[in-house]
């Protein structure tokens, strides 16, 4: 088993024994990291997709003037979440919007009560669907709860629909999944919240 750790000054890879391996992307912020298979998707420097098979990373796509997020792969895909609640997906070097998701239902009337735009918070796929934690407000949120969560449905080039599911549990929920086949919910926040709802 390997464990890496993300920071503002690079990645730091352990091996199965504990002992540190060199450093990747020395003097470098990685903001998020995901895994598909043995090879490794990494924000880096806030607005940059780097990837790497092996040890050797190499810069895939920029996002300009917005932050990288949240990253999430699927057996086809790589979707990379941002601020001002977008979602992309990565089509040979460079990031495509997922149209879909940019006409989402009730998307106009995301907020947040600080007044700043909301946000992709994270990304988490279950089978064929892929969920995206919007950190903002909807007047159909139940009052109190801080994050829309939105669940779309795939279609050949990536998820197509796209529902907005708020569970309204806890003021402090920071990342929920959705499982349509099942009804379940589950949802876990600060501090130490773990719940099957």
């Amino acid at each position: 088993m390997r464990v890496l750790v993300a920071s503002q000054e690079g990645l730091h890879p352990f091996d199965d024994r504990g002992a540190a391996r060199p450093r990747q992307l020395a003097g470098r912020a990685v903001n998020a990291l995901a895994p598909r298979g043995p090879e490794l998707w990494a924000a880096v420097d806030g607005s940059e997709l780097w990837h790497a098979s092996g040890d050797e990373w190499d810069h895939v796509a920029d996002l300009p003037g917005l932050r990288i997020t949240s990253i999430a792969t699927t057996d086809a895909d790589v979707f990379v979440g941002s601020s001002e609640a977008r979602l992309f997906r990565v089509v040979g070097d460079r990031l495509e919007p997922v149209a879909a998701f940019d006409r989402a239902d009730g998307r106009s009337s995301w907020y947040t009560p600080w007044g700043g735009p909301p946000e992709t918070r994270s990304l988490s796929e279950w089978d064929d669907d892929l969920y995206v934690n919007v950190d903002s407000c909807s007047p159909r949120a139940r009052a109190g709860s801080p994050s829309a969560r939105i669940a779309g449905e795939r279609g050949s080039s990536g998820p197509t629909v796209w529902r907005l599911h708020t569970p309204g549990r806890s003021p402090s929920v920071a990342t929920s999944f959705w499982c349509p086949r099942r009804g379940d919910l589950a949802a876990a926040g600060a501090p130490s919240i773990g719940e099957r709802l």
